[in-house]
């Protein structure tokens, strides 16, 4: 008999949360009997998935602060003989961890895929900070965590006292058979374009990039700069900049699609404060996008200076107009980094992923 694994999380996803779940989700309804229990609404989840292997529900957040979200949860449990909980975003999982108090042969699991401490800094409010506490009240009722990357494992769990027996790591992956359909050798790289895709945060330096974007100011002819995602955070000097540089500085707008954003670009700048893992870096590794990222968190390990990419010290931009600079010079250096990139890829593979998560449950 299928085991049956209570998926629970936010609903309104975003960026790499969001493509993760879309790839994880129908490999575990191949394997096992999924129950979804969404905060918000969950319709493009659904879309994905066959609704003869998974049974989805829609319990508000209103309804976890009343108590009545507990006592939803318990009900499901005993309707659709739960064996595993899987809280998907750390921040919201303490909600459903005390319900392992009344069940305790539950397996409770968590996956981790950011820092706790970063988010709860970018966002200081009552809100962030009740389920950052929340969190830390409960830690010790998760059997096992899934940390995307080491770094969240080393730098986040383990500091925080959870013993290593309870902490299994597996990266996420990436679908890279789709082709990019513009080839580097097709890139004509003048202008030099550079992109910055994704949240714009204090936490994704943001603000970095645009530090950086106006060193080249008097290079117009050589490079430009663009940017595409979510966000409000230094919009207004964003702005300015694409008023005072048209056609220099350009606002890409929201991306549907990203593959049409990545076809659009040279190089990819990733200036992250924190990181827990990046699936931008994979994105443009598939894309044929060179990639000049921050040491910051899990990016070391998946960019090699020099290999697959370049590293800059996190929020030194003499270091970002540097490597950006050198890129657009040497022809020679940017075929080695792409052409590396792809084997990286073979390591972060959508399958392998799927693999990992399904044999980890079964195992549970």
């Amino acid at each position: 008999m299928k085991k049956k694994i209570l998926v629970f999380y936010h609903g309104n996803t975003y960026g790499g949360i969001d493509t993760f779940l879309k790839g994880l989700l129908p490999a575990l309804a191949d394997n096992f009997k999924l129950v979804v229990v969404s905060i918000h609404d969950s319709t493009d989840m659904m879309a994905l998935l066959d609704k003869d292997k998974v049974v989805f529900y829609k319990v508000p957040l209103n309804k976890w602060f009343l108590g009545f979200g507990l006592f939803h949860l318990a009900s499901l449990i005993v309707k659709e003989k739960i064996n595993i909980i899987l809280s998907m975003e750390l921040v919201i999982s303490g909600l459903v961890r005390p319900i392992k108090i009344f069940f305790p042969r539950v397996k409770h699991v968590t996956s981790v895929c950011c820092d706790g401490r970063e988010f709860n800094k970018d966002s200081q409010s009552l809100l962030n900070f009740f389920f950052t506490t929340l969190n830390k009240l409960t830690f010790f009722l998760v059997d096992k965590y899934i940390c995307i990357s080491r770094f969240l494992a080393d730098s986040y769990l383990i500091e925080e006292g959870i013993p290593r027996t309870r902490i299994e790591v597996i990266y996420l992956g990436v679908d890279h058979n789709a082709s990019n359909n513009v080839s580097m050798v097709d890139r004509p790289f003048s202008p030099f374009r550079v992109g910055y895709i994704g949240r714009r945060s204090h936490e994704k330096g943001f603000d970095i990039y645009l530090e950086v974007a106006k060193r080249f100011v008097d290079q117009q002819d050589n490079f430009q700069f663009n940017y595409a995602g979510v966000g409000e955070f230094f919009e207004k000097q964003a702005q300015e900049l694409c008023k005072a540089f048209p056609g220099f500085f350009v606002d890409r707008g929201y991306f549907a699609d990203v593959s049409k954003f990545y076809e659009q670009m040279d190089c990819i700048i990733i200036p992250s404060r924190s990181e827990g893992f990046c699936y931008i870096v994979l994105e443009a590794y598939k894309y044929d996008n060179l990639v000049v990222s921050s040491d910051a968190g899990a990016l070391p390990e998946l960019v090699q200076d020099g290999e697959n990419g370049l590293i800059c010290r996190s929020e030194n931009v003499d270091d970002f107009v540097k490597a950006l600079a050198l890129l657009q010079k040497e022809a020679g250096l940017r075929k080695r980094l792409i052409d590396n990139s792809k084997s990286a890829l073979q390591r972060f593979s959508l399958n392998k992923m799927q693999e990992n998560y399904v044999a980890f449950f079964k195992g549970v």
